[in-house]
């Protein structure tokens, strides 16, 4: 494995607790009991909608830095514009305690020299000048694309993600929309039962492409994922992964 695939180990790890906890959250929450004693029940969907924006983010974190690059060098440059963009920002953060001013100061250094590297990076050289500028900023972005245009470049049919992420994405932001979902979901049992299952599905679908993907990319692993993995969870994840994948790409 590449330098620059270190961080695939905590992005499969975040994508995973995602996915356990939005399956925990499927099981109702209890309200309160009605005068006959009956138990008033209900998802939370709120907290599952937030949760499944945040899968849908951290795999397009893991696909755009560690599946998508086409070599070494735009994969070092990711990686780099990964580091430098959260060591910039933390630049701005007041400190007090003689400890945190050290570190500062020493990430002040890294900085120096993840701009250098930068500098002699091949697939940075080869940007188009907008970019360049973007990267050389005091607070560079962390990616040069957004999370709308990553959609667009994986290999997820276009049905499945950029529809579910918009409508997760306006329920977090959004207070007020968030507030007419949830209101309506309350009295509209069978509406709430069709989108927690797409949710589901769709968490499903994005593990199991994931799981596909990595098999793709570390061939190597191949002989383990079949001595570890049933017959019936292989067929599993194959099923979900056609589902998900543009044809001829899984």
């Amino acid at each position: 494995m590449q330098s620059w695939m270190k961080p695939a180990e905590a992005l499969l790890l975040k994508l995973s607790l995602h996915s356990s906890s939005i399956n925990k959250l499927m099981s109702p929450v209890p309200l309160f009991k009605d005068e006959n004693g009956n138990i008033l029940s209900i998802q939370d969907i709120s907290s599952i909608y937030v949760l499944s924006r945040a899968q849908i983010e951290c795999y397009l974190t893991l696909y755009y830095f560690i599946l998508s690059p086409s070599n070494d060098d735009e994969g070092e440059f990711k990686h780099l514009l990964y580091q430098l963009s959260g060591l910039s920002n933390r630049q701005n953060y007041y400190c007090t305690m003689p400890e945190s001013i050290a570190k500062k100061q020493q990430e002040a250094s890294d900085i120096a020299r993840l701009r250098q590297q930068i500098s002699n990076n091949v697939w940075y050289q080869n940007l188009p000048s907008e970019d360049r500028r973007k990267v050389d900023k005091v607070n560079p972005p962390s990616r040069l694309l957004g999370w709308e245009r990553i959609i667009e470049s994986t290999r997820f049919k276009e049905t499945h993600l950029a529809p579910s992420w918009k409508l997760y994405s306006n329920h977090a932001h959004s207070e007020f929309i968030g507030t007419i979902q949830f209101t309506g979901y309350l009295s509209d049992n069978t509406g709430l039962k069709k989108t927690l299952y797409h949710t589901l599905e769709l968490t499903i679908m994005i593990m199991c492409v994931t799981i596909t993907e990595l098999l793709n990319l570390f061939p190597v692993i191949a002989d383990a994922y079949e001595a570890l993995v049933s017959i019936k969870d292989r067929t599993y994840v194959c099923y979900w992964t056609h589902v998900g994948l543009k044809e001829g790409l899984h």
